[in-house]
């Protein structure tokens, strides 16, 4: 079994998380571009691409995205969708290039801005996450994903009051969306509020759908960061091995020390981040 890093799953690990975007392929909603009604070629290529990054080869997938992005040079769309498979390569560099390159044929499209605050998010820059999420929420304002990264960044900062209300937002837009879920009840956990975070992980975990292997992983650390360390591992061990199991178990044992800071809420936000996507 691989080990599964802990990381604010906010970060987009459900979809905005990507999926967490709200544009597969790059086929979302757009912000007055030239290319509002791509062709049949265009949609096509990027279903095919988007099929093959979802079936697990991204390297294959970045390829057909740029080979789209050769074949229509005025579209914003391959782009987004290059970007999004280089962030998930973590090639933030590339991702950054294909979001900014996105930005110069249609400058108000939200997804593109969307895409440069995941990237800061995964950089630990929640100050230029925010700058990015409130730029798409200027030209989207009911943008989920927008929201939902922009209630990340608030966490980051140690800002969870107004973090909440931004994931409360997504759900009032959809009450399904499980990264707002999730990143809500991440959100409680680490202000410190145990009890109320961990029944919202179970529910979660309950639910058959992707990401479960993360839910469960959060739920483990909303258990291990209550003490309850016996029933952390026995949900850990249903998806690491043995070894990740413990190395967890020691890294809950850090979180309940950090805990108790004065900045508790921000310094945690800041160790669960750090340790990786």
């Amino acid at each position: 079994m691989r080990t599964v890093s802990l990381h604010f799953a906010i970060l987009l690990a459900l979809p905005l998380m990507l999926g967490a975007c709200s544009h597969p392929s790059g086929l979302g909603q757009l912000a007055g571009t030239a290319s509002a009604k791509p062709s049949l070629e265009l949609t096509t290529g990027l279903r095919i691409a988007e099929a093959t990054r979802n079936g697990g080869d991204n390297q294959a997938a970045i390829t057909l995205y740029r080979q789209i992005v050769a074949a229509h040079p005025t579209s914003p769309l391959p782009l987004l969708g290059l970007g999004d498979a280089l962030y998930e390569g973590r090639a933030f560099d590339e991702a950054i290039a294909a979001y900014q390159a996105a930005l110069r044929l249609d400058a108000g499209n939200p997804d593109a801005q969307v895409g440069i605050g995941r990237v800061d998010l995964a950089r630990n820059l929640p100050g230029e996450a925010l700058a990015a999420f409130d730029r798409a929420l200027a030209a989207a304002p009911q943008h989920a994903a927008a929201l939902n990264g922009k209630g990340v960044a608030l966490d980051l900062m140690g800002k969870p009051e107004e973090a909440r209300a931004m994931y409360r937002q997504v759900q009032a837009l959809q009450p399904g969306n499980r990264g707002a879920r999730n990143n809500l009840a991440l959100s409680i956990l680490l202000a410190g509020d145990k009890e109320q975070a961990i029944p919202l992980f179970r529910e979660l975990s309950a639910e058959r759908s992707a990401g479960q292997e993360r839910i469960r992983q959060n739920l483990a650390l909303a258990l291990g960061m209550s003490g309850r360390m016996d029933a952390a591992a026995e949900v850990a061990r249903m998806d690491l091995s043995p070894e990740a199991v413990k190395e967890n178990l020691a890294y809950y044992a850090m979180l309940r020390s950090l805990d108790k800071q004065a900045d508790g809420h921000a310094a945690i936000a800041r160790a669960v981040n750090a340790s990786g996507t």
